[in-house]
């Protein structure tokens, strides 16, 4: 092919391998009560979500004011670790990285709010 550029897949790339996969997602919060503060209650603000985006489809997460949308996006860029599943993203898992592996992949995450 000449003077065209083929745009090139990663080397983990298969046509079959979604672009997104999130799996049993959860995120609670630990919250001091009592009169001394000694006393823990968690709070749950999202509850086993999962779904898949695949290449080239594009996906809009819709809910009320304080249902977790914004938790579930930070939790799929790896800003805050779930409580619970799994994000994979382009084959790389996503959930337990650290910053650094993350890097290359912030490149290509992008939420719109």
């Amino acid at each position: 092919m000449r003077g065209r550029h083929r745009r090139r897949h990663p080397k983990c790339y298969h046509p079959k391998m979604a672009l997104l996969e999130v799996a049993g997602l959860s995120k609670s919060y630990s919250r001091r009560s009592g009169i001394a503060g000694t006393a823990s209650e968690e709070k749950l603000v999202v509850d086993r979500v999962s779904f898949t985006i695949e290449r080239g489809e594009t996906l809009g997460l819709v809910g009320e004011s304080g249902s977790g949308k914004s938790t579930v996006a930070r939790m799929i860029l790896g800003l805050i670790e779930p409580s619970a599943g799994v994000v994979t993203f382009d084959g790389s898992r996503i959930t337990g990285a650290s910053s650094r592996e993350l890097r290359p992949l912030r490149r290509r995450l992008q939420p719109v709010f």
